[in-house]
């Protein structure tokens, strides 16, 4: 189960400094990455809207004017990509760095440095109304991992901990609880809705960690890092809509608990990945995490570090 130990020493070594600033590389990194995507997807939106209106343009002046436009959007959009790319390597090479460094403090030393404060999380009660936004922020909206903890001492009936919205009153992805079990939900890709329901005795006011990942044709399902379902099927997709936290849009299924270290990835993780994110219960850093690089967002619900990736949520409590 997912404890809190926030009582750290920092031996003085040699590498631990080097370790840092590697890490810190990773970051600045990640953020010009961020940055850099945002970027291109303006770009590409600008592009799509003159090649739409150079295909209705009539006047032969303008349309050659509109077409250096686009021409010059192209070059915009083949730096960003290029920017990207480098940025993406750099980080790579980095984070590679650092694990060495983090080998060579010796794993005493390298247990404390790799450990995060995670001393704040986020309760969820009919009274909070915080949602999250999943599908704009990966390319590929059928191919993806979600990664959270949570944390109730009630057992509670069809009560929903994520829940993500797809059109009107329709949903396409839900984690919530039953009777002494968690049930995933999702809409396939005819529209209809699907539900398994998996064993767990959750009411213990112990953390649980949940994966869910995708792959274009099969979702893996992980409790407290063991594989317990796989399910060959289609899927609508994340998209645009909110994903709601700890209820369905606000209204009702209101899931009475906490809920941490909500990941994003743009991957579906392995066996291998899945287990070290439970890391035997305890939350490491996840920048150190051998699919690092297939972080999109991690809302950390309130712990201020330095290596945190998130939204808006982050850091509100």
């Amino acid at each position: 189960m997912k404890t809190r130990n926030n009582n750290f020493t920092f031996t003085k070594n040699p590498f631990t400094a080097l370790f840092n600033q590697h890490l810190n590389y990773v970051d600045n990194q990640l953020s010009q990455v961020l940055k850099l995507s945002r970027k291109l997807v303006s770009a590409r939106v600008k592009l799509d809207v003159l090649l739409s209106k150079y295909d209705s343009i009539v006047k032969e002046t303008k349309k050659e004017k509109t077409l250096k436009k686009i021409e010059k959007q192209k070059k915009i959009i083949s730096k960003l990509t290029n920017d990207s790319n480098i940025a993406f390597k750099k980080r790579a090479r980095h984070a590679e760095l650092s694990k060495h460094t983090y080998a060579l403090a010796g794993q005493e030393s390298a247990m404390k440095l790799a450990r995060i404060k995670n001393k704040n999380w986020l309760s969820l009660d009919q009274s909070v109304k915080k949602s999250i936004d999943l599908g704009s922020n990966i390319e590929d909206k059928k191919e993806f991992s979600i990664s959270f903890w949570f944390r109730t001492d009630l057992s509670q009936n069809d009560k929903r901990i994520l829940n993500s919205g797809y059109k009107g009153s329709m949903s396409s992805l839900i984690v919530g609880l039953k009777s002494e079990k968690v049930f995933f939900g999702y809409r396939d890709s005819e529209e209809k809705y699907i539900t398994q329901d998996y064993e767990l005795n959750y009411s213990t006011n112990e953390w649980q960690n949940f994966i869910v990942t995708y792959n274009q044709s099969k979702f893996e399902i992980y409790i407290n890092g063991e594989l317990r379902d796989s399910i060959e099927d289609g899927f609508v997709g994340l998209n645009e809509e909110p994903s709601y936290l700890g209820s369905y849009q606000f209204r009702s299924h209101h899931y009475l608990g906490d809920i941490d270290e909500l990941s994003l990835w743009k991957t579906a993780l392995s066996p291998d990945s899945a287990q070290d994110i439970y890391n035997d219960g305890v939350p490491s850093n996840l920048v150190l995490h051998s699919e690092h690089a297939n972080i999109v967002k991690w809302w950390r619900m309130g712990d201020k570090i330095k290596r945190s990736i998130a939204g808006s949520l982050i850091d509100h409590e």
